[in-house]
């Protein structure tokens, strides 16, 4: 498939676990540009007549902002609502399982692709603004925002336990998009104890992680 101009389209496909019934969306005409954030927070301790020192309290993640997509169906008077309707489904959050009764959710893992450039993310927010109808009021025009949230992965193999015993670690291979907070909220469910492995590995900047790399996971105290 092509965009309206003939081009290569940029996509949104459903790469997790359980994909839905549809599982990619291709735009009708690429952005004109997309925005890459990122964020972390800080606090400053040390103060006192002293230089402070500046620490990282939270690990931001690398977020997409797609604006003013156009989605266009007035050539051939359909409904533009089925196209939006797909968009919404790579919303719908991946079922885990059940606890106490409640039903538990992830959020579903995408890839937006345009070109070269590759993400692995969720989408956390879609504003759909109908701006063009048939004179039976159906919507033949959509413009769209979505912001897209980076999707850290990674690979969990176990060690096996040393010769003297002990706790056995873990090791964690990194990949493209892996972040200390991440894995520790993978591996202990709490995303605050990151520091622990940093220690255990003598890791002074949290954000120098590398693809390839293997770090140590310690047991929790």
């Amino acid at each position: 498939m092509t965009t309206r101009g003939g081009l290569t389209p940029a996509s949104l496909t459903d790469i997790s676990e359980q994909p839905q019934g549809f599982q990619k969306v291709e735009f009708m005409f690429n952005p004109h540009q997309y925005s890459l954030s990122l964020s972390h927070t800080y606090k400053a301790t040390g103060m006192g007549g002293n230089a402070p020192k500046i620490e990282i309290t939270g690990v931001g993640q690398q977020k997409v902002t797609l604006n003013d997509l156009i989605f266009d169906r007035y050539e051939e008077g359909g409904d533009i609502r089925q196209e939006m309707t797909h968009l919404l489904q790579l919303m719908e959050p991946v079922r885990v399982g059940e606890a106490n009764n409640t039903a538990k959710a992830d959020a579903r893992k995408l890839r937006f692709q345009w070109g070269s450039f590759s993400f692995e993310c969720y989408i956390e927010s879609i504003t759909q603004n109908y701006i063009l109808f048939t004179k039976d009021g159906v919507p033949v025009r959509a413009k769209v925002n979505i912001t897209l949230v980076e999707f850290g992965t990674g690979a969990l193999p176990l060690q096996n336990p040393t010769s003297g015993g002990g706790p056995i670690e873990r090791v964690w291979r990194v990949t493209r998009g892996d972040r200390l907070d991440t894995i520790a909220a993978e591996v202990y469910k709490d995303a605050t104890k990151w520091r622990l492995i940093a220690e255990h590995n003598g890791i002074w900047n949290p954000l120098l992680l590398r693809p390839g790399d293997e770090l140590s996971i310690p047991p929790q105290n």
